[in-house]
Order: structure tokens, then C-alpha cells, then sequence
């Protein structure tokens, strides 16, 4: 995949406040947008929230954003079921469409430079994930 901008947005969280990606320039993000219907996206969270606690301290961000619809209540249901310790972001179609999600899961790799430099759909591997973060990470320039 050729890299591209990464579109940016302001986001309220699940807590109420905002988020803007633009506001991370400087780490990597890791991008994944989720829904609670979604099977395999529940099947992942546990896996990214493992990324998050072992990778934060290097650099790199994880955000979800979950494109449910309607009442927040399930979402919080859900993440706290799940103990999620990165923020959970509340989508929408328009920013869906911004990032020409097709299926999800659907997750994007967001260099320190605020490019998207790896997009995946479906389930992340975990050892993949982490090997192109390695080698992001190994690129930024201090």
C-alpha cells in the first residue's frame, strides 16, 4: 500500500470528551474500527489491548472507533467487559467513509508524520502487527 494522509477528525470519547488525531503527530497510531455486532472485532480487542499496554511506552497509540449506532451503553458494556485500556472513540458513517472502511475490522498503521502506512481488514496477526510497528518505529526519525 502506497502511503497516504491520514485524514484527520475530532471524535468524542466514550467518556464525553474530544480527541483529535492531528493532536498525536509524533507517535504512531494504530487506527481500528469495531463494532459490537462485529464477531472478530471482539476477538481482537483483547489482542490489541495486550498491544497497547506493551507498546504505549514505545511510542505507539492504539484508538478504536466504534461505528454502533445509537446508545452508548452497549459500547461501554462491551469495552469494560473486555477491560479495553485505549480510548474508544464514537464514529460515525462520515468517518467511516473518510477512511474507506469496507469491512471490519478494519485497522490502520498511522506514522509519526500522520501517514497511513499499513491497512489491514479482517483480524490483525499480532506478530505482524508488531513487526511492522518494529520496523516503524525503527524509521522515525528522534
Amino acid at each position: 500500500m502506497s502511503e497516504r494522509p491520514a485524514p484527520d477528525f475530532t471524535l468524542k470519547t466514550l467518556e464525553g470528551d474530544s480527541l483529535q488525531l492531528s493532536s498525536l503527530k509524533g507517535r504512531t497510531v494504530l487506527l481500528n474500527f469495531w463494532a459490537t455486532w462485529c464477531t472478530p472485532c471482539l476477538q481482537e480487542m483483547p489482542l490489541l489491548a495486550q498491544l497497547h499496554r506493551e507498546w504505549e511506552a514505545r511510542g505507539v497509540t492504539v484508538l478504536g472507533i466504534s461505528l454502533d449506532h445509537g446508545d452508548t451503553e452497549i459500547i461501554t458494556h462491551y469495552t469494560k467487559r473486555l477491560a479495553i485500556p485505549y480510548p474508544i472513540l464514537l464514529g460515525s458513517e462520515a468517518i467511516a467513509t473518510v477512511y474507506k472502511v469496507v469491512a471490519l475490522p478494519a485497522t490502520y498503521v498511522i506514522n509519526a508524520d500522520g501517514m497511513i502506512t499499513n491497512h489491514i481488514i479482517g483480524l490483525v496477526n499480532i506478530e505482524e502487527l508488531e513487526a511492522t510497528l518494529d520496523t516503524q518505529l525503527r524509521l522515525q526519525v528522534p
